[in-house]
């Protein structure tokens, strides 16, 4: 009869969770379209990279709207169960405060290390994916802009020319590269052909 009990808390609680963390989820991803939109069209990212920049935002907002759920939830609940008489009709039978608790904070609890842990391992490595993620759309905007013949020195400690691009592939024809980033020992390169190649 308890374990019947218990899976009759946790559905309780369940139906109002789920219902506020696809709402509160929902909400803040589709704040975040609207405010990356403008740049993202203009840096013309694919919907397949629209996505993924929302898959690599969800731990981070996981972390916010996990406990607003579960406070939603058990509030939702137990208003119903506390208004339908139900809480009543439990201790009528011999079932203590306690013991209703008892559910409840294992589903709290269970939420609470679920959270800690997108908190502590999830988000850093999915913050780390985004920024390597918008560093590379940026990258791959600014290549598409240089001309051939110009000189181009946005690259931090790099200067780059080519002086023409095959229409067809996209290949930069005689380039040069010059690096700085070795600070006591400059390097130059020359190459007949190249192109630019993310990873």
């Amino acid at each position: 009869m308890l374990k019947s009990f218990d899976k009759y808390i946790f559905k309780e609680i369940a139906s109002p969770f789920t219902l506020g963390l696809v709402v509160y989820t929902f909400t803040l991803l589709i704040n975040m379209i609207f405010l990356l939109s403008g740049t993202l069209i203009a840096k013309e990212a694919s919907t397949l990279t629209v996505l993924e920049i929302l898959v690599y935002m969800l731990p981070d907002f996981l972390s916010f709207t996990i406990p607003m759920s579960t406070l939603m939830g058990v509030l939702a609940g137990l208003s119903r169960m506390s208004t339908d008489s139900e809480i009543l009709a439990f201790r009528t039978m011999g079932i203590d405060n306690l013991r209703i608790l008892k559910p409840i904070m294992v589903f709290a609890v269970s939420a609470w290390l679920f959270t800690t842990w997108l908190i502590m391992y999830m988000a850093p490595e999915a913050g780390f994916r985004l920024n390597k993620l918008m560093t590379g759309i940026a990258l791959k905007r600014a290549v598409s802009t240089i001309k051939p013949g110009d000189f181009y020195k946005e690259f931090p400690y790099y200067t780059l020319y080519f002086n023409d691009i095959d229409p067809k592939t996209n290949e930069w024809k005689d380039v040069f590269l010059y690096s700085r980033k070795q600070g006591d020992r400059d390097i130059m390169i020359l190459a007949k052909s190249g192109r630019f190649v993310q990873k």
